[in-house]
């Protein structure tokens, strides 16, 4: 992988250092048992591949070991460990097909699918639930940031029932399996995904769950889109991100790493290259659904104006804050619930949100939570 971050060059045990920090979160959201996390991290010694030390041969050797025991979710999981934060050679594309392939094994008994859309032209696999009862429910597509890959929310999909909803779980454009070019225009994969859907299913609305980069490119569908009903995201860039030169200059060298293999643009070009993502205050005021945004204070990815646009912009906007860092790893149980109540809450339930708000009231959430415009 490159070692270039901003305008300097930190070298490779930096490198390392901020790839094993940033892992944490994504290993935490899919239930790796955090000691066999730290121990395999412990054991590496170098990124890349050709080694017993090796970034990509330690997890991918963890992963071998699930699938010889027959458990292929946590064989997937630390497969997916192996690929990221993306693949940047023929060792992490293994590790990406291996994953693939031990997820559709945990898949194959579980009523779900695997499926494509063509978008532009270009194909985007994605995998899907049942309907509920056999009937057309709205859908909830979920789609992770700039690192994480359809099969790292899979677990989701046979929750469908439980939510009425037919769960379809997707990727970012050129993340993955996906060859979606990642541009201004990538926006266009959630009424691709729609248009799929209703042919497969019959579905004409949807709700979204996005994570951090997935969050900006459904807000900026539902100012164009409105079979999008909801939106619920995590950590996404909004408008300071993409215009902020000064804040581009503390960002983590692996999000710009990741961004310009995603692009196609050099790390010293990509801030301007990009700059023309941000989202308008127009953009955001037409956005007539309820979006829900989980915002950490210390951030290090996203700035706090971000989060504040959308409380100020958008007419039902509401934003959870934590104490936290990206993503607010400590804090996975309580935005899991305060998500998943607000979910049920958009689409008209009352009795389990009502159950689940007083869940977050003990938790103390209910003074971080900010409203938009009323």
């Amino acid at each position: 992988m490159s070692t270039v971050s901003g305008a300097e060059h930190r070298g490779d045990a930096d490198d390392l250092t901020e790839l094993k920090k940033l892992v944490l979160l994504h290993a935490q959201a899919q239930g790796i048992p955090p000691a066999d996390c730290a121990q395999l991290l412990w054991s590496i010694t170098s990124d890349g591949a050709g080694s017993a030390g090796s970034w990509v041969d330690v997890w991918s050797s963890a992963a071998k070991r699930h699938l010889t025991a027959g458990d292929y979710l946590l064989a997937c999981r630390h497969y997916n460990m192996a690929r990221f934060p993306f693949v940047d050679g023929p060792e992490r594309d293994a590790a990406l097909r291996e994953c693939v392939n031990a997820f559709q094994r945990w898949a194959t008994t579980r009523q779900i699918t695997r499926e494509e859309v063509v978008v532009g032209g270009d194909r985007m696999p994605f995998w899907l639930s049942t309907s509920p009862r056999g009937r057309a429910a709205p859908a909830l597509i979920v789609v992770g940031g700039i690192v994480s890959i359809k099969e790292q929310w899979g677990e989701l999909l046979p929750m469908a029932r439980r939510l009425g909803m037919t769960v379809a779980c997707a990727e970012l454009p050129g993340v993955g399996e996906s060859n979606v070019p990642y541009d201004r225009n990538a926006w266009r994969i959630f009424p691709a995904l729609l248009d799929r859907l209703a042919e497969l299913r019959g579905i004409s609305e949807a709700y979204v769950l996005a994570m951090s980069f997935g969050g900006n490119l459904a807000i900026r569908a539902a100012a164009r889109d409105e079979r999008l009903r909801g939106i619920c995201t995590v950590g996404a860039p909004i408008s300071k991100f993409f215009t902020d030169r000064q804040w581009w200059s503390q960002l983590p060298g692996t999000t710009l790493r990741t961004l310009a293999h995603l692009t196609g643009h050099p790390v010293d070009e990509l801030q301007e290259r990009i700059a023309d993502w941000a989202l308008t205050d127009a953009e955001l005021s037409q956005v007539d659904i309820p979006v829900r945004y989980v915002a950490s204070r210390r951030d290090e990815i996203i700035p706090a104006t971000d989060p504040a646009r959308v409380r100020r912009h958008i007419r039902d906007g509401e934003v959870l804050e934590h104490d936290d860092v990206h993503g607010s790893p400590q804090h996975l149980l309580e935005t899991r619930l305060w998500l998943v109540r607000s979910l049920l809450s958009m689409r008209g339930a009352t009795v389990v949100p009502a159950v689940l708000g007083l869940a977050l009231n003990l938790l103390g959430l209910q003074n971080r939570i900010r409203g938009g415009l009323r």
